[in-house]
Formats: structure tokens, sequence, C-alpha cells
């Protein structure tokens, strides 16, 4: 999905500031992909605990009950 929107398109950028699959495999790039998507969930959970648990609206939303990675 551009990652950010939840449509369910990896490959797709309906704006330019969509983030995509192949933005995550570029950014990658000298460190395995596993590790770089685990560091990306790292840093999200830290952000939204920086918000007192509350995403910021211009994160996109997310399914109720949904958990990472799932």
């Amino acid at each position: 999905m551009c990652l950010n929107c939840g449509c369910g398109e990896p490959e797709t950028r309906h704006k330019d500031t969509d983030i995509t699959a192949d933005d995550v495999r570029k950014a990658s790039a000298g460190t395995p992909l596993d590790q770089t998507v685990q560091n990306i969930r790292t840093t999200l959970d830290k952000m939204g605990q920086s918000q007192g648990g509350q995403r910021d609206s211009s994160m996109g939303q997310s399914n109720p009950g949904s958990q990472p990675g799932s």
C-alpha cells in the first residue's frame, strides 16, 4: 500500500508524499530489510508514545484492532 494511507497497494504512490515499499527498500540499502522495518516500527512506536499515545492526524489512520505488520 502506499504504506501511509492503508489502501493495500504497496507499490502505488497516490500522492508525492506517500511512502511505498520501494521507498523502504531504498532506505534499507546496506542494512537487511527486516532490520530496517524493525527500526521503522520502533521509531513509530516512540513517536506515538511521545504524543501520549495519540497518533498525529497527519500520520493517517489505522484500523481499530489492527497490529503492526499484520
